[in-house]
């Protein structure tokens, strides 16, 4: 998926500093659009989501650009919208920050997010017992 930027003449690029191996970083001849493609394995909030490139990286900046299809009825592109806000995490940083979060409670809801990540992880990565390998109920008699 990749991102485009524009960004006016007068100011310069922002420059993206990210792993080389998961990502790649391209600009046009024009130098003022930078075209940014992210890996699904290590940003896979940012490779589902049609938001801004440095969204998902600690920004407290969120963006969310829906584009709009010709004919397209208002229910369909306001539920898009509402998918990719949540999707960004919009509604949950707002709630985080709903009250003051003292360090302890920080550091008790970061292992709740880790352990809730970590079960999904498991959840998917169980394996499906495959037809050949279980045992057969019937005797055979000789």
């Amino acid at each position: 998926m990749a991102v485009l930027s524009l960004l006016p003449t007068t100011t310069r690029p922002l420059s993206l500093s990210l792993p080389p191996s998961s990502s790649s970083t391209r600009r046009d001849n024009n130098s003022n659009i930078c075209q940014v493609s992210f890996s699904p394995i290590a940003y896979p909030k940012l490779f589902r989501s049609n938001s801004t490139a440095l969204l998902p990286l600690k920004s407290s900046i969120y963006n969310v650009e829906i584009l709009v299809e010709e004919d397209e009825p208002e229910d369909k592109l306001l539920s898009r919208f509402r998918k990719e806000v949540i999707i960004a995490g919009v509604f949950q940083e707002c709630r985080r920050r709903k009250f003051f979060e003292n360090p302890i409670d920080k550091i008790k809801r970061k292992r709740r997010e880790a352990a809730k990540r970590n079960r999904r992880r498991r959840y998917f990565r169980t394996p499906v017992p495959d037809k050949c390998d279980t045992p057969n109920k019937e005797k055979v008699d000789d």
